[in-house]
């Protein structure tokens, strides 16, 4: 009777530590937003409209935080000429699930359609945080 005891004793600490270990290797996402500040025909979005679109798109988008971070970008096209501009960088850290990766494509179609079609760049990739908060 102990033996059984033990057993099912360790059987379910087992369960525990699958569960809680389940828990820990949730899968991450960081995606990098790069939002070119170009309008197409003319004309750049101003800090105005960024900080709007941040306030009222991105960050009701991921309330649980990101970063963003002021860049200068340069990209070849086709035809050889290399286009030179200001950028907004966003850094966002979010579950790997469908959800999160919709939420991302809603910011860039907004985003392109507010301002007439600017040159967005999304990157993704696998990481694994530690969150020190509160």
């Amino acid at each position: 009777m102990r033996r059984m005891c033990l057993s099912v004793m360790a059987i379910l600490f087992l369960a525990a530590v699958a569960m809680g270990a389940g828990n820990a290797a949730q899968a991450w996402v960081k995606t990098e937003l790069y939002f070119g500040l170009d309008i197409p025909g003319g004309g750049k979005v101003t800090q105005e409209q960024w900080a709007d679109f941040l306030d009222n798109v991105i960050t009701p988008s991921f309330p649980q935080g990101l970063t963003v971070f002021e860049a200068y970008g340069q990209m070849r096209h086709e035809n050889g000429d290399i286009e030179k501009q200001s950028t907004r960088v966003v850094f966002l850290v979010h579950p790997a699930d469908p959800a999160a990766s919709a939420k991302v494509q809603d910011v860039i179609k907004a985003y392109r359609e507010k301002f007439s079609n600017p040159q967005v760049m999304r990157l993704d990739s696998n990481v694994q945080p530690d969150f020190y908060a509160d």
